[in-house]
């Protein structure tokens, strides 16, 4: 192989080298760069993914680190709030000491439901020829005591009386289950 090598003239051997540098550099370019170039791309855009994926992580980690201090202060509340006395009881109470007792027409519970532990009964109460201010200082002497919201609200004016109201109010009363 050497002698065929050196048999040849130098314009020759110019084009063997030409050719095995042309060969060279397509093979590095075919089999090392452009794989690595390729990989190199690849990798940016799973590092890119992964820093997304990464700042959704930690967004949703803030978030839970929240709702769980709001469901530790919604159980506190409601735990505080708890006491012996049953739903009913509470209103006729309120009711009793707001002075509209004698206004409440009905009051209808419906079934507990329970939910991630906790178990709310919401009360329908119906009053009528009730005036707005004893209304509004019998739901914030209600409220006052805490786990309880107002889910609904219905008030109609009298027709004798447009000063006298009609009301219809959904409780929903709340405890902290198994308590």
């Amino acid at each position: 192989m050497k002698e065929k090598f050196d048999s040849l003239s130098g314009r020759e051997k110019t084009a063997v080298f030409s050719a095995l540098f042309f060969i060279s550099a397509t093979l590095f370019w075919l089999f090392i760069y452009i794989p690595a170039v390729e990989s190199k791309a690849l990798l940016i855009r799973k590092i890119e993914k992964g820093e997304k994926k990464l700042a959704e992580t930690k967004a949703l980690a803030r978030e839970l680190v929240k709702i769980r201090k709001e469901i530790e202060l919604f159980t506190a509340r409601i735990s505080s709030g708890q006491n012996s006395t049953s739903p009913l009881s509470r209103i006729e109470q309120t009711a009793l000491s707001s002075g509209i007792r004698d206004k409440i027409t009905s009051m209808s519970p419906s079934p507990a439901i329970e939910s991630d532990g906790f178990s709310e009964v919401v009360v329908n109460v119906s009053m009528e020829k009730v005036t707005l201010a004893s209304f509004a200082r019998f739901v914030a002497m209600l409220t006052k005591g805490g786990a309880l919201s107002v889910k609904r609200v219905s008030i109609s004016p009298e027709y004798a009386d447009p000063s006298l109201l009609s009301v219809s109010i959904a409780l929903s009363f709340f405890e902290v289950s198994g308590a």
